[in-house]
């Protein structure tokens, strides 16, 4: 797996396990996209736990996570995902844009949630 990889890997993991320990009801439901930066996994006090040093290394990562690299999350809105996808094409991602979609609900992939969760 790239380092890339990895760091996606960390990133759904600990969203995985903020999720369990404080909202648990989000593992099988929709949460938005600005509870995952803003109170599921903040930069500030999650970036060691993802393995990102910068703002900028952590925006790329949960950019790369909504527009579908991996499989982790299911975006509801394929408007928001396409923009995402393109800008993420092109020649100088502007990673930031995800913020724009704040409002947007988003899930955990199915094949992501833990066995058991949810019953």
């Amino acid at each position: 797996m790239s380092q890339s990889g990895d760091v996606l890997e960390r990133f759904l993991e600990t969203l995985v396990q903020q999720i369990t320990a404080t909202r648990p009801e989000y593992l099988t439901a929709p949460f938005t996209v600005a509870e995952i930066y803003q109170e599921l996994v903040p930069y500030r006090s999650h970036r060691n736990l993802i393995g990102v040093e910068m703002n900028g290394d952590y925006e790329d990562a949960l950019f790369r996570l909504l527009s579908g690299e991996g499989d982790y999350l299911v975006l509801d809105s394929e408007v928001a995902r396409r923009e995402m996808q393109a800008e993420l094409a092109s020649p100088n991602p502007n990673t930031a844009l995800f913020h724009e979609f704040a409002p947007v609900d988003v899930r955990l992939h199915p094949s992501r949630v833990p066995v058991g969760a949810g019953t």
